[in-house]
């Protein structure tokens, strides 16, 4: 996952993108020996938010996209991949179960799923580190501006493997705590 969060935090700040359809299919492993070959492939739908102004339009994978994407008249941002990170870290530690897809169910039960989204809360059935689980919901927020960036994913405890580390807020917490203290 590290190495999927530093991809992205290349596409994302060198390069001004947005790659709107990550998914388990657009990450290949070049060396499955080396985990730091893991790529993010096919950028056929990304795009420049700089270059394009606000993006509005719904593309990519209906069961990775956050919930901005699937209802077009929610302005998106660069938090829509890091909405999909979370989806693809939880399918990868629960051996490939979806957060909210189930067996069986169609597409419209899917969007109305996500139309009721409150935000990603997992259970304690649900075999995943605590740590892990936090990086997921922090991920997953149902407000883009409560999600991680790239950055606070890169720092989280999880990520860096120290459990010593402080779990990073989100900016609008960062802002909420300041205020608090002010």
């Amino acid at each position: 996952m590290r190495s999927i969060f530093l991809g992205l935090q290349h596409i994302q700040l060198q390069m001004d993108l947005v790659h709107r359809d990550l998914k388990p299919s657009n990450i290949v492993i070049q060396n499955l020996k080396d985990l730091q070959t893991v790529k993010i492939v096919d950028f056929g739908l990304a795009v420049s938010i700089k270059a394009r102004g606000e993006l509005m339009s719904t593309c990519g994978t209906l069961i990775y996209q956050a919930p901005e994407q699937i209802f077009t008249n929610a302005r998106q941002s660069k938090s829509i991949d890091m909405f999909s990170c979370g989806f693809i870290l939880y399918e990868m530690l629960t051996k490939g179960k979806h957060p909210i897809l189930k067996k069986g169910e169609d597409k419209q039960t899917y969007k109305q799923k996500i139309k009721e989204f409150k935000g990603l809360k997992i259970d304690d059935s649900v075999d995943i580190p605590p740590l892990a689980k936090n990086l997921i919901e922090q991920l997953c927020n149902l407000k883009p501006a409560n999600r991680y960036k790239v950055e606070q994913a890169l720092q989280h405890p999880w990520i860096t493997g120290n459990s010593e580390d402080e779990i990073p807020l989100t900016d609008v917490h960062k802002f909420q705590q300041a205020s608090v203290n002010f």
